[in-house]
């Protein structure tokens, strides 16, 4: 089920007040995700732990690095970066860049299984009327 609430959003420049879904997702609890990783394959908890703490220094070490990482079916873990910007590319030096980035872009594979057709929504707000 994936849970949502509804927001008032003023559109930019008008008075104009429409409502949109926003999330509401609850946070997973870490121990919860090690504990369903387990129950549903054959290695021990130490080892799960061992392989995501791995796997997290081998992500940043890469990120550091300036590569893309393949995470096979799940997705790319990747980065974008934001600069000031200069008159002439010659003066754009590293001190322009004010933001390092990192973004998720899951699989086509993921994609497929998160079909809009297979997705139940909730609203997790008491029922009130609106205006």
């Amino acid at each position: 089920m994936i849970a949502y609430k509804v927001i008032p959003r003023k559109k930019p420049g008008t008075t104009l007040v429409k409502w949109y879904a926003t999330t509401a997702s609850k946070q997973m609890d870490f121990n919860q995700m090690v504990q369903e990783i387990v129950n549903n394959c054959t290695v021990t908890r130490p080892d799960v732990l061992a392989v995501l703490a791995a796997l997290q220094e081998r992500i940043v070490a890469n990120l550091k690095e300036g590569k893309t990482v393949p995470l096979l079916e799940l997705g790319t873990i990747t980065y974008t970066l934001g600069s000031k910007g200069t008159e002439l590319k010659k003066d754009f030096t590293a001190d322009q860049i004010t933001a390092f980035r990192v973004h998720f872009r899951v699989s086509t594979g993921i994609k497929k299984y998160l079909r809009r057709s297979d997705l139940r929504f909730e609203n997790v707000e008491q029922t009130q009327s609106e205006p």
